[in-house]
């Protein structure tokens, strides 16, 4: 469902709430899919390795995305109670996505390093 500000900008509530959680969302996808990728990794090797690198850059780009409808919310220039409530919710996306980010980044980062077989 799309609301309209004053002057004709749209907001979008699956944008406005992927800026919100889509980071958060991709994280716990992240640590979840690894659990589940590392004994598969272990049994093929080098195919399950480069699912473990798979999933981190899939959800590092898609974490990319999530902040992306953060700026977008972030840019919107019309005055009002509904732009602003959207403009502080991009902010504190912008915040999570951004942690969300760095814990996915620093999480798949020792695949590169270390047998997940350890």
């Amino acid at each position: 469902m799309a609301t309209k500000t004053e002057n004709g900008q749209k907001l979008e509530g699956f944008k406005l709430w992927h800026a919100l959680l889509g980071g958060l969302t991709y994280w716990m996808t992240h640590i979840v899919g690894m659990m589940f990728l590392v004994p598969l990794a272990c049994e093929r090797g080098l195919p399950g390795i480069l699912a473990l690198h798979g999933l981190t850059v899939a959800m590092a780009l898609l974490t990319g995305w999530a902040i992306l409808h953060c700026l977008q919310f972030r840019r919107m220039s019309s005055e009002g109670r509904v732009v602003a409530e959207a403009r502080f919710v991009a902010l504190a996306g912008l915040w999570l996505n951004g942690i969300s980010l760095a814990l996915i980044l620093v999480e798949g980062s020792p695949n590169f390093f270390l047998d997940p077989c350890l």
